[in-house]
């Protein structure tokens, strides 16, 4: 039974009830006991009728933003899959080659990376600061920042290293890296392994306090089920460096 129908029922019962108990009251002797019945039954049936109204709108307005806030969490998951699987392509087609290799700043391919196309809307999702895991948005754009700064550290990278294309035009076959690039390309990529890794642990907890949160929230919410599907290990990434020397 929905909770329309326990209203309706609910009301219904009420005004009987009350009817039942108010009419026997009246002198049965009074010439005005049939009009006085009917206005209190009239009145009885305003009032209920009024009473279940309200609550019929208030129950569906609750129902409705309801459903608005768990469209919102899902779409909060759906960010979170689109960062956890950039993240991951960038760890497993890219960093993991050579995450031990003590050269790994020079034999790095250069990625030019553009953020996601989807991004968290942090005004709707404002009603979790209302609920008993107010943290929830903030580690929510804690782990947003993370991904930028992935993002961020690899474009600055793939900069530097259209730099050194330039400077060594003249020297095909190899390129030269002074000291002070070198160490700038050591510290970048040390940054890029760091904050993948630390994107990569903030999005499965992120993802993790989601479902526990609409579980806790909302019960009998469905949260989205996201799942990172490891691409194909022979598959290589082209350096997008490479495609606009040859374009």
């Amino acid at each position: 039974m929905s909770r329309y129908t326990e209203a309706f029922a609910l009301g219904l019962a009420v005004a009987v009830a009350s009817a039942a108990l108010m009419i026997p009251a009246l002198d049965p002797q009074s010439p005005y006991r049939v009009f006085s019945s009917s206005l209190v039954g009239t009145l009885i049936g305003a009032a209920t009728g009024a009473w279940i109204a309200f609550s019929l709108d208030h129950w569906r307005r609750a129902d409705e933003e309801r459903e608005r806030r768990e469209s919102d969490l899902k779409h909060a998951q759906f960010v979170l899959a689109t960062q956890q699987n950039l993240i991951r392509n960038i760890l497993d087609q890219s960093l993991e080659e050579h995450r031990d290799d003590p050269h790994r700043h020079v034999l790095l391919k250069p990625l030019g990376i553009e953020p996601p196309d989807v991004r968290f809307d942090f005004e709707a999702l404002k009603f979790v600061v209302q609920s008993k895991n107010p943290d929830l948005l903030l580690r929510l754009h804690t782990c947003s920042r993370c991904v930028d700064a992935v993002i961020g550290d690899l474009q600055q990278r793939h900069e530097i290293h259209l730099r050194l294309q330039d400077e060594n035009a003249t020297e095909p076959g190899e390129i030269l890296v002074s000291e002070s690039m070198a160490s700038q390309l050591q510290d970048l990529t040390d940054a890029i392994y760091d904050n993948a890794d630390t994107a990569e642990l903030r999005i499965r907890e992120c993802l993790a306090d989601i479902e526990e949160f609409m579980r806790h929230e909302y019960p009998g919410a469905k949260p989205l089920k996201v799942e990172y599907v490891k691409p194909n290990a022979d598959a290589e990434v082209e350096p997008s460096v490479d495609r606009e020397r040859n374009a």
